[in-house]
C-alpha cells in the first residue's frame, strides 16, 4: 500500500519535470508507472531465477529497489532533455 502511495508522488513530479519541458504531461506519467511495474517484474524474477530459493521477502524488496531504479533512469532521461522554448524570454 506504501508503495503505491510513493509511486503515486514520484509519478507527480515526473508529470511536473514534463511540463517543464514542453512534453506530453501523460505520456510520461504513463512511461513512468509502465518503468516501475516493468523494473518490478524484472527484479522480482531476476532474484528468483538468481538465488533458487523461494524466499518471498527478499525477492519483493529486489523488486521495489528494481522498480525505483527504472523510475529513477527514466526521470534522468526526461531530465537530460532540453527545456520547452516557450519559456525562455527573448
Amino acid at each position: 500500500m506504501i508503495e503505491i502511495v510513493v509511486l503515486y508522488f514520484l509519478i507527480r513530479q515526473l508529470g511536473r519535470i514534463a511540463e517543464q519541458k514542453g512534453l506530453p504531461v501523460i505520456n510520461w506519467k504513463i512511461n513512468g508507472i509502465l518503468a516501475w511495474v516493468g523494473g518490478e517484474f524484472l527484479g522480482f524474477f531476476l532474484i528468483l531465477n538468481l538465488t533458487n530459493t523461494q524466499d518471498l521477502i527478499l525477492s519483493a524488496l529486489f523488486a521495489i529497489g528494481m522498480g525505483y531504479l527504472s523510475f529513477l533512469l527514466l526521470k534522468q532521461y526526461l531530465q537530460s532533455r532540453p527545456d520547452s522554448n516557450s519559456n525562455k524570454t527573448l
